[in-house]
């Protein structure tokens, strides 16, 4: 489980629950590589990866995805076509498409280790934004949000930890070897 931030293009007249909702930032793309896109892409991942080092690109195994779904690998390289940035100790998610992205924190994080990741990620969304003109919309919250929600944020993500803890910490404990 994650909190998710999804960054979109606004429409005029189209309601943002509509738009972020039709889309899917990891299946299968369609349609051939637009060379400006994957350039856009590229240079977001540059700027995200400039502003904080310990994010890392990850590198897909094309064999392995389109033995997965059953197509040839220059195909699975065509469609499979999103960018992934992973800061590992904090464990955030960056995905890159054609026209979106969006930015994953697991529930980790407690207390002051809640708010300095979720420092790290303002820093990235900022860069997002700005690169991009994208809006951001935080479906925990769901409302699109901007630099102001900071506390808003923490809040939610923090509120969301605890009640994850509470529920963890009251399972019954089984011993390993019984799987029922």
């Amino acid at each position: 489980m994650s909190y998710d931030l999804r960054f979109f293009t606004p429409r005029p007249g189209v309601d943002v629950h509509d738009i972020v909702g039709n889309e899917d930032g990891e299946g299968p793309a369609q349609g051939k590589r637009n060379p400006v896109a994957e350039a856009n892409k590229r240079k977001l991942a540059d700027a995200l990866i400039a502003h904080d080092a310990r994010l890392e690109l990850f590198k897909p195994d094309f064999a392995a995805i389109a033995n997965l779904h059953k197509m040839r690998v220059d195909e699975a390289h065509e469609r499979f076509r999103h960018l992934e940035l992973n800061a590992t100790a904090s464990g955030i998610q960056i995905t890159l498409t054609d026209d979106s992205a969006s930015l994953t924190i697991p529930y980790w994080h407690k207390g002051d280790d809640a708010r300095r990741v979720l420092e790290q990620a303002w820093g990235l969304i900022e860069i997002v934004c700005r690169e991009t003109n994208y809006e951001v919309f935080d479906g925990q919250l769901d409302r699109v949000i901007d630099v102001n929600a900071f506390d808003d944020v923490l809040r939610s993500y923090a509120g969301t930890t605890q009640r994850m803890e509470a529920l963890i910490g009251r399972a019954p404990k089984k011993p390993w070897w019984k799987f029922w």
